[in-house]
């Protein structure tokens, strides 16, 4: 048997990752983190214009995400709830 590629391992769904965040894991906020970062700063650095605030929003945003995430109820896509904190 051929070994696996680990650039094709499947990461876990959105949907996964929220529910063992819940549960308090940390590497499953982690994942989630690294996959919305991509998303979140340029949302925010377009309408903010300046990099220390930027940086200081951004890790708040994750902040939040992290403390308000039982309240996501996957009513809307995880990203657009984020981008509304």
């Amino acid at each position: 048997m051929a070994d696996l590629d680990p650039g094709l391992v499947a990461t876990p769904a959105d949907d996964e990752l929220i529910a063992r965040v819940r549960e308090g894991d940390e590497a499953a906020f982690e994942v989630l983190y690294e996959r919305y970062l991509p998303r979140v700063y340029p949302f925010v650095s377009k309408r903010v214009n300046n990099w220390a605030d930027t940086e200081e929003i951004v890790q708040e945003v994750f902040i939040n995400i992290f403390s308000s995430i039982g309240s996501f109820r996957g009513e809307a896509p995880f990203a657009a709830w984020a981008l509304g904190l």
